[in-house]
């Protein structure tokens, strides 16, 4: 039987690591502070830096265990760095051969990765000399770090059988299904028949008649309650990260940054799912993970709507404001090679060595910043 450390080395092997984290004790303080205010047991905090870029709470054995990813951290900085510079272009591409890229590693597809690798060697970022040395952007990132963990903690807190989803919260969430499907029928012109027949299969393996069967059906569907459970623990964690932290405009801009930078990267990861040679399919309907993605972000906003925070339109408006990386995402893989141009490439291409050396080589040319050589984490 494999004994606690293998099946730990086995999970994170799963992940792709670029490197592991010993010591973070500023990411150790939040843990402990939002273990505190959900009452919850300590987790153990595992730290590593791994393409898949997430960070992730399950259990062991009985034992609570934490992953802190900093390839997210990464990713987030970069982000907030390119909305910081006025959305330059060019920064935006750089990020996106570097996402495809690591991408491609996490698929097994060394062959194209190197394209990949090879054109985000040519940009550079315009923000270069300034990553680490912006005080807006760091305070940004340390409130999504703190959402995000508090957001992975409310998930360990409702592994309590004595701890649950409150039926007020359940409530709000079937009434926010019903002004959301409203709206949007509004915007696409649609009946309810037209609109649902195309996005009951996320959640339902028929398509109901009217608006009172479908949320019926919806709140008894065990998919549906995964996905209450992820809005809930959204709410949770900017509920701690508004009590954490004095300045709500601010919290509120991390959390709509964060969100929205999740969204890109579970579209590239969408696009990516068929391989390469199918990124440029427009007819292939979206994965339920980049649905649920979009949904998250409106049943936020919703929450924050019915709490009447303040500059709520303002918080509204960010969202559209800061997917600018989203928007040029369309128009990157419009000027990608085509499938013609990729299959060019074959492994005669590859370089003449070991597929670990190759990948280890590729991992630190995307390699940009390390959550422990920026002052938030030490």
């Amino acid at each position: 039987m494999l004994n606690t450390n293998d099946i730990l080395a086995i999970k994170l092997g799963q992940r792709c690591c670029r490197r592991y984290i010993d010591s973070f004790p500023s990411i150790q303080a939040i843990v402990n502070e939002c273990c505190n205010a959900l009452n919850i047991a300590q987790p153990k905090l595992i730290g590593c830096e791994s393409l898949v870029r997430s960070f992730s709470a399950f259990q062991l054995r009985g034992e609570p265990y934490l992953i802190f990813d900093g390839c997210l951290v990464e990713a987030l900085f970069l982000y907030n760095h390119i909305l910081s510079s006025g959305n330059n272009k060019d920064d935006m591409d750089k990020l996106f051969f570097k996402l495809f890229g690591e991408e491609c590693i996490l698929l097994g597809d060394l062959l194209h990765c190197l394209y990949f690798s090879g054109k985000y060697s040519t940009y550079r970022f315009s923000f270069d000399k300034n990553i680490g040395h912006n005080s807006q952007v760091d305070e940004l990132v340390s409130c999504q770090i703190y959402f995000l963990i508090a957001h992975e903690l409310t998930h360990t807190a409702l592994w309590e059988p004595s701890v649950c989803i409150s039926a007020s919260y359940q409530k709000f969430v079937r009434e926010a299904i019903r002004v959301l499907t409203v709206r949007d029928m509004k915007t696409t012109g649609q009946s309810f028949q037209e609109y649902i027949s195309h996005r009951t299969g996320y959640f339902l393996n028929f398509v109901p008649e009217n608006m009172d069967e479908y949320l019926d059906a919806l709140m008894v569907s065990t998919r549906f309650h995964h996905f209450i459970e992820e809005c809930y623990c959204d709410f949770m964690g900017l509920k701690l990260l508004l009590e954490h932290y004095e300045d709500p405009k601010r919290s509120v801009t991390a959390v709509s940054s964060a969100l929205n930078y999740l969204i890109t990267q579970e579209s590239i990861r969408s696009d990516m799912r068929d391989g390469v040679f199918h990124m440029k399919d427009t007819l292939r309907e979206a994965t339920s993970a980049m649905y649920f993605s979009v949904l998250r972000v409106q049943f936020l906003l919703l929450t924050l709507e019915m709490n009447e925070l303040d500059d709520i339109e303002r918080a509204f408006a960010q969202i559209h404001d800061r997917s600018h990386l989203t928007e040029r995402l369309s128009t990157f893989i419009e000027f990608l090679p085509d499938e013609e141009a990729m299959g060019v490439l074959t492994d005669a291409n590859l370089p003449k060595i070991d597929p670990k050396t190759l990948v280890n080589s590729l991992l630190r040319r995307f390699y940009c910043l390390s959550v422990d050589t920026a002052g938030l984490f030490t």
